[in-house]
């Protein structure tokens, strides 16, 4: 757990260096000075960016941040009707369970990227 009014420290350190999560929380310690190239992933990242900004972390501030790949609009649809994630999941067949919980709807989110991918090959 960390204090709210830590977070945009906090997410600072965990987009900058991946590598080190374990220690982002700990903004007592001295931050990573090398930050790896970044890959923004999400499903509808719109909502994630607005998120994100409300904890006052703007992730077109990141500059280590080189893409952003969003699955909703891979998937197709428009802005009115977009595809959610646990649609694109049964279309894609993969077994799902307990989504709208963050981690659970970021690793499908990876796995329904990956099986996009590989259907383009």
């Amino acid at each position: 757990m960390i204090d709210l009014k830590d977070a945009p420290q906090v997410l600072e350190r965990v987009f900058s260096n991946p590598d080190h999560l374990s220690q982002a929380a700990d903004i007592s310690t001295p931050k990573q000075t090398q930050a790896r190239s970044v890959v923004f992933v999400g499903h509808g990242l719109g909502n994630d960016d607005s998120y994100l900004s409300t904890l006052g972390f703007d992730t077109r501030n990141a500059r280590n941040i080189v893409h952003k790949i969003d699955t909703q609009t891979i998937a197709g649809g428009s802005k009115k009707k977009s595809i959610g994630l646990k649609k694109l999941l049964q279309r894609l067949d993969l077994e799902h369970k307990n989504l709208h919980n963050a981690g659970n709807d970021a690793a499908y989110t990876l796995q329904a990227l990956l099986l996009m991918v590989h259907a383009l090959h």
